[in-house]
């Protein structure tokens, strides 16, 4: 009978036991409903471990997260903090609700804490990085995210985020880089199809964001629903517009707009020089302003070998055959040699003056790529930099004159030439994204009803005043007696 009696007790204390070892399992890795019963559950226990107990209220705080009631997550997480105030989990978890309840300093204090406890964990800086780019500080932001990728390249939201922050400050191209990363590491989950949807979005590729968003929708699960309602407006968004596209037949395309065209260059890795900051953010800035003005097409370029820029300067002088406008946006490095300007490939060495005639290319060229317009002919160049071929590049000749800027030219026929500094000059970077220039052209390109001739006046006017006047935007040429407007009223 007692041998009876105590197989008995051991036989109840094994249920018991796995009784307790399942609703743990299903605490941590439940669905939101099941994980907070059997989190509550566990938690009613009085000779729960105190340790053991701050894990629980995490994994519950974290299931109510899950299911969107945040208030209840806060409690939970603050309630973690107050047994075990050295739990970087529990203040991590507690920033990533506050962030969602839009408090962004107290998110970025909880993060900070954490990151303070465990500076070697990389989705605490993620986590702060997010915070800083929703509180629009996207320099400390940029920063964070750098240091979660140097900690762990592997993890695909961290990719996905930073790459939010290249859209926001218009350089697609890397963040179209981080977005293929984080698609490639985390194939299955939703999230990265809707990183690199809102980008292809923001670049006006409606079809290749379409198709991103219907993946992430259908990768989804049950309990991402909640958080996918940007996907399904975004969707619902971009078949309306296609719908519209497609309903309007070609003939009343061409009827209604002029056929206007833009080759947009940036080129700031030179192989032979110090690299430029801004060339690529200025050009995908200019880039995706003419798109969403309505230019026909817009073919975006960066870091161009002679090769390359010669290649798409003979592309797009027989698109502009057909064309009424040809606009070509350069950024990078130019330069006046023996009273010719020339634009410097990203793999130009100019040992001596004679090699730009090699290595380079003229502003003649780039004026015959876009003389084939019917309407407006128009070259505008940010390429006045402070170069440093002038400055060691061997004369072989004392007849010829070499200058950092880029100059005088009279242009030919109904052409416009617009420099970021006048000839003799040179144009800043700036301490932003993009120089000077390039910021007052974007801006002032999307205003309605102005001028051509009128806005560039606006752009010098601007500039002046952002430089303390050390730089002058001028235009040379002149265009037929009619208006033209980039954004009509």
């Amino acid at each position: 009978m007692r041998l009876f009696i105590v197989f008995s007790i051991s036989f109840f204390l094994s249920i018991a036991t796995a009784t307790a070892q399942n609703a743990a399992i299903t605490c941590r890795e439940g669905k939101p409903d099941s994980a907070i019963a059997a989190c509550t559950s566990q938690l009613a226990r009085k000779d729960l471990a105190a340790e053991v107990r701050v894990l629980t209220l995490i994994n519950r705080g974290a299931a109510h997260e899950k299911s969107r009631d945040l208030d209840n997550a806060l409690v939970d997480f603050d309630a973690a903090i107050k047994l075990n105030p050295k739990s970087a989990a529990a203040h991590a978890w507690r920033g990533s609700v506050l962030r969602a309840l839009r408090q962004y300093d107290l998110s970025i204090e909880s993060y900070a804490t954490a990151i303070s406890l465990q500076p070697q964990v990389a989705i605490y800086y993620t986590g702060r990085g997010s915070a800083y780019r929703w509180r629009g500080d996207l320099d400390k932001a940029m920063v964070d995210l750098d240091t979660a990728i140097k900690l762990n390249p592997n993890f695909f939201r961290s990719y996905g985020e930073r790459g939010i922050i290249y859209r926001r400050k218009s350089d697609f191209l890397r963040a179209l880089a981080d977005h293929n990363e984080a698609v490639k590491l985390a194939p299955g989950r939703w999230e990265p199809y809707s990183y690199r949807g809102f980008t292809h979005e923001a670049r006006n590729d409606l079809k290749a964001a379409l198709s991103d968003f219907r993946k992430a929708q259908a990768l989804a699960k049950s309990d991402d629903l909640a958080k996918t309602d940007d996907v399904v407006r975004a969707i619902a968004r971009i078949e309306t517009k296609l719908a519209n596209l497609n309903a309007q037949p070609k003939d009343a395309k061409i009827a209604n707009a002029p056929q206007r065209i833009a080759l947009v260059i940036g080129n700031g890795n030179y192989s032979n020089a110090g690299a430029l900051a801004n060339p690529q953010s200025d050009a995908a800035a200019v880039s995706k302003a003419l798109r969403d003005i309505g230019f026909t097409q817009v073919t975006l370029k960066l870091d161009q070998s002679r090769e390359q820029l010669m290649a798409a300067l003979k592309e797009f002088a027989a698109l502009a055959d057909k064309a009424d406008w040809a606009v070509i946006y350069y950024a990078g490095h130019g330069i006046e040699i023996g009273g010719t300007n020339y634009l410097v490939p990203v793999d130009a060495k100019l040992t001596t003056d004679r090699d730009a005639s090699f290595e380079a290319v003229t502003l003649d060229q780039v004026l015959l790529s876009v003389e084939g317009a019917s309407k407006m002919r128009l070259v505008i160049l940010d390429a006045c930099r402070d170069n440093p071929f002038a400055k060691k590049m061997v004369k072989s000749s004392g007849a010829r004159t070499v200058s950092s800027g880029l100059g005088n030219i009279e242009p030919e026929g109904a052409t416009l030439v617009v420099y970021a500094a006048k000839h003799g000059q040179t144009a800043e970077d700036g301490k932003g994204t993009n120089s000077p220039f390039a910021a007052s052209l974007v801006k002032n390109m999307q205003t309605r009803g102005l001028e051509v001739n009128l806005m560039f006046r606006k752009v010098r006017d601007e500039v002046l005043a952002a430089t303390g006047k050390r730089q002058e935007p001028f235009t040379y040429g002149s265009l037929p007696g009619e208006t033209f407007y980039f954004q009509p009223n």
